[in-house]
């Protein structure tokens, strides 16, 4: 028999099937036609498949379009694409493979065409994967036909409204009368879609409701038009802001701190400590000599703040003042015949009792700020300079001025120094001493003249209400009536005492640092601490306490923190230990701060396989059977650590795929029956790559050696039996027969225990 010339045999176009069925006639020609012998014989050509049909995708190759949400959890299924194979036997069986575009996201079951999710997908760091999908038949060679797959990542609500530019957001805002004014824009961003990332402001702070206004569609913070904001009263204001979205059912929140600083106007004046100075002198006092010290406060800040002093009046060309100190000092001296042949005092009284009043001038403050808009100010104050004549009846000061230092936190009854007044010779009187006005850290011996801190008194330099330099004015007077005086002014001078800690801008300190830096040493973070002493008690100075392993280090007088080793996560994930700030002070005094060193995951670990790993497998088992389980591990965290297969094998068809498990394991199974004869033993590679970027991977070489079948083991027909049975079935119902087979070997049966505790079931010998 020969195919017939030009016909064309295709197994897969016949409407028969695969076979020609036709009776051929032998018969002996030599004899009339109607004495022929002839012998008939039914003739079947069956046609044996040959490769030629690729698989076809039920979509006609448009593609399909899946969707899965970024909140599905491991093993979700995504789709389903479906090839057929019209050719038979291995020719018509087809496998499924994702080629590209998963990012190791998806797996697809090799014989269904499932496609699964293996590790969770994020919308707002990719929303669409384009998979190129391949149907593989098992003949020799190969034929194969591709499918785009798209799927869309859906978005679910896991993205909370998150503020810009940080977890803080800080305004300035000058402080003026009332009115609506703008503050500023709080910004949030939610990277959701539609209502998820639709976002809502709002306030709850009581307090920050009766004072400002946040427009909860495009958070503009604006001030109620009622209030006003005094600097002086709150210089800085707090609360905080919240963005929520408009997911459901349930929605989240973010919050901010709001800072709102106010800056100054120029709406106080100076004011003086009195509203009247009186400072007694005797005529002929030295010229330069100190006679008070004006001082001034300005609540406002800054050049608003910044004050200057000035002296006026008729006859102030007696006194001058510093400008920037307020020290006041006689530019000329004084006399009273001069005072009086200019009018500037009178005589008051008769006789021995003769007195005089006062020269009366005018100190003023300004304040200087720097914007032209606002108004310069001022404050005054009346100086009443008394002045006495010099008679052999008054006492004499042995110094004009005394100038004496005090080291601040002295206690009560500390001498701060002596002052000494004296009669002429030949006096019957005596000297006391008074201060002018009561001083709340000084007192003076009536009798010795020496002055000393009053009981209960703390001397503080630091105490803001106490300035470095206090000037105090003692009276000298006689004991005799009427009495005579005579004054002086005694500056007395603070000395700093290392009598404050260093103290820490922050009550702990935090750094996050890649691992393995680039160069070394590394800038990790800079600790900073002030002391509220002078001069070496105030200068601070840091070191680090603990061990450290010598990994970190810190400059002493800047703070800055450097790793000058190598930082490796996995060894060790984070570093805690203290830093110390100790002053100049002698004895010195210190603080400590807590540091935590947190470090970030860099990919600088491929997954760990062992590299090689051997495997057996028994010839004729069905598909999918397991063959061996391998792990791979990787020290880093996320994505660096997140671990995936792939299987190089040379065999045409492929005789093994991987089934990984998004957990670091993946199992090696079958894609159809080995046979002993055909193949004992395959090498394989398997690479595990980790999903950094850049990725690193690791190879093993997996080595299958395929065992031949012992068939004269007794084997089942089936792995799997299932049947359902009705109730209140008699003992001794039969369920279904378990069919067996071995070659030449007798065997029974016996159920085993797992399963069938109670006894409920039995088996016989013959299954």
């Amino acid at each position: 028999l020969t195919v017939a010339p030009g016909a064309s045999l295709d197994r897969e176009a016949l409407s028969s099937g695969a076979s020609f069925a036709f009776t051929v006639a032998a018969f002996n020609s030599r004899g009339q036609p109607s004495t022929l012998n002839r012998t008939l014989v039914s003739v079947v050509v069956r046609l044996a498949d040959v490769n030629d049909n690729a698989p076809t995708f039920g979509s006609g190759g448009a593609g399909y379009n899946f969707s899965v949400s970024e909140g599905a959890g491991q093993f979700t299924s995504v789709g389903r694409v479906a090839a057929t194979d019209p050719d038979a036997g291995d020719n018509g069986t087809v496998m499924y493979f994702i080629v590209s575009g998963s990012d190791s996201r998806f797996i697809i079951n090799i014989s269904t065409g499932e496609i699964q999710l293996l590790y969770p997908v994020d919308r707002e760091v990719k929303d669409f994967y384009l998979l190129n999908v391949s149907a593989v038949d098992r003949g020799s060679p190969a034929l194969s036909s591709f499918v785009g797959v798209s799927v869309i990542v859906t978005d679910i609500n896991d993205v909370a409204p998150t503020f810009q530019p940080s977890a803080s957001t800080t305004f300035v805002l000058t402080e003026e009368s009332m009115g609506v004014r703008v503050v500023g824009r709080l910004n949030a961003t939610d990277t959701d879609l539609g209502d998820n990332g639709r976002v809502n402001y709002f306030l709850t702070d009581s307090t920050a409701l009766a004072t400002f206004k946040l427009n909860a569609s495009d958070g503009l913070l604006t001030t109620v038009e009622t209030v006003r904001l005094d600097r002086e009263a709150t210089p800085v204001i707090r609360f905080l802001a919240f963005a929520r979205d408009s997911g459901a059912p349930t929605s989240l929140t973010g919050t901010t701190e709001v800072t709102i600083r106010l800056s100054d106007v120029n709406d106080w004046s100076p004011t003086f400590s009195e509203t009247e100075y009186r400072v007694y002198t005797l005529e002929k006092t030295p010229v330069n000599s100190i006679l008070m010290v004006a001082m001034a406060t300005d609540h406002d800040e800054g050049p608003n703040a910044n004050l200057t002093y000035s002296v006026t009046g008729n006859g102030s060309d007696f006194v001058s003042v510093e400008v920037a100190t307020g020290f006041v000092r006689l530019a000329k001296q004084l006399t009273l015949s001069e005072l009086l042949n200019r009018g500037l005092v009178r005589q008051n009284g008769t006789g021995n009792d003769t007195a005089y009043t006062p020269l009366v001038l005018q100190l003023t403050a300004f304040d200087n700020p720097t914007d032209d808009t606002q108004p310069r100010r001022n404050g005054t104050a009346a100086l009443l300079i008394f002045l006495n004549q010099i008679t052999d009846q008054l006492p004499t000061f042995s110094q004009v001025n005394y100038q004496f230092s005090l080291a601040e936190n002295s206690s009560p009854g500390s001498l701060v120094g002596a002052v000494n007044a004296t009669l002429s010779a030949g006096s019957a009187f005596s000297v006391r001493y008074r201060l002018l006005n009561s001083n709340p850290l000084f007192q003076v011996d009536e009798v010795k003249g020496n002055i000393t801190v009053r009981p209960g008194a703390q001397p503080d330099r630091e105490n803001s209400s106490q300035t470095p330099y206090l000037v105090i004015t003692v009276m000298a007077f006689t004991d005799s009536t009427p009495s005579r005086q005579a004054f002086s002014v005694v500056l007395v001078t603070l000395t700093d005492v290392n009598d404050n800690s260093p103290q820490f801008a922050a009550p702990s300190y935090t750094f996050a640092v890649v691992e393995e830096p680039a160069r070394l040493p590394f800038s990790v973070g800079f600790v900073s601490a002030s002391d509220a002493d002078a001069g070496s008690n105030a200068a601070v100075s840091f070191a680090i306490l603990g061990d450290t392993s010598g990994l970190f280090e810190v400059d002493s007088g800047t703070g800055q923190i450097t790793a000058v080793k190598r930082l490796n996560r996995e060894a060790a994930a984070r570093y805690t230990f203290q830093v110390v700030a100790v002053d100049g002070g002698s004895p010195a005094r210190s603080t400590t701060v807590g540091v935590v060193v947190q470090l970030e995951d860099v990919n600088d670990n491929p997954p760990s396989l062992p590299t090689l790993v051997s495997a057996n497998v028994t010839e004729g088992l069905p598909a999918d059977t397991l063959v061996t389980m391998v792990t791979a591990s990787d020290p880093d965290i996320g994505l660096n650590a997140t671990v995936g297969f792939r299987l190089i094998q040379t065999e045409v068809p492929p005789m093994f795929y991987l089934q990984p498990d998004g957990a670091g394991n993946v199992s090696v199974k079958t894609l159809g029956k080995l046979d002993y004869a055909t193949k004992s033993l395959y090498n394989l590679i398997l690479i595990a790559y980790d999903l950094g970027n850049p990725s690193l991977s690791s190879t093993a070489t997996l080595s299958a050696t395929v065992q031949r079948l012992d068939r004269s083991v007794p084997r089942f027909d089936s792995t799997f039996y299932n049947a359902s049975l009705p109730d209140n079935l008699a003992p001794g119902t039969p369920v279904f027969d378990i069919p067996a087979s071995s070659t030449g070997v007798a065997f029974n049966y016996s159920l085993g225990s797992s399963g069938n505790a109670n006894g409920a079931f039995v088996i016989n010998s013959r299954g």
